[in-house]
């Protein structure tokens, strides 16, 4: 399984760019980042990564996230918020967060439909489905959700996560309304650590050993 790794880098310049995504209108604007010598990044595409700018214990010091979206040996293409554009000029390091299309089985039919890997922000769970949580049981734990997401012309169609070899979960009950702020995930040593951000009903966290989305049938 891919880490979290960290790299130094050096930015000489930022660009914005036009980012076109499926069902985004008008286009999102990215940011090129152009880097003077850095040494090899072995980040993929559509990974999500935390960027440092500035210095420790001053106020320029800042980290946030971005979406890789072209990687190349001289720049670096990025999807993060536009207010972070002025200090992207100052990133000295970047650490890959997680990678979907290395650690999802599938995750490359949502990053096709999307343009990007999405977190599901304030979208609703529909469904969730345990199995083999018999106590007692040799039998690994395995959790389905099913997620509506909130495009109009998508709503007919949820997003079915599996994960298996559930386990140190610490989830709320499901309710009739189960509207999530977003879906996060981080590696954890052998695991990858899941975040269900909850806004109402279901929603918390745990480890799992693997990771399948689809469009339900």
């Amino acid at each position: 399984m891919i880490r979290a790794a960290e790299w130094s880098i050096r930015v000489l310049s930022v660009e914005p760019e036009r980012l076109h995504f499926p069902h985004a209108q008008p286009d999102i604007i990215g940011y090129r980042l152009k880097l003077n010598h850095s040494p090899k990044i072995e980040l993929l595409r559509y990974d999500l990564i935390q960027v440092t700018t500035g210095t420790v214990g001053t106020s320029s010091w800042a980290a946030f996230t971005a979406i890789v979206m072209e990687i190349n040996p001289e720049s670096l293409l990025l999807f993060t918020s536009p207010m972070y554009q002025e200090q992207l000029k100052e990133a000295h390091r970047i650490k890959r967060i997680f990678s979907p299309l290395h650690s999802i089985q599938g995750a490359e039919q949502l990053i096709a439909h999307y343009g990007y890997f999405p977190p599901f922000h304030y979208d609703e769970i529909m469904d969730a489905r345990w199995e083999g949580e018999n106590e007692g049981s040799s039998e690994e734990k395995s959790l389905t959700i099913a997620i509506k997401p909130s495009l109009v012309e998508e709503a007919a169609k949820n997003v079915i996560f599996r994960f298996d070899g559930v386990q140190e979960e610490d989830l709320s009950s499901f309710e009739e309304h189960n509207t999530i702020f977003q879906l996060e995930f981080t590696y954890q040593e052998e695991a990858v650590h899941v975040v269900i951000g909850s806004q109402d009903g279901f929603g918390g966290q745990f480890l799992c050993r693997s990771i399948r989305v689809s469009w339900e049938n």
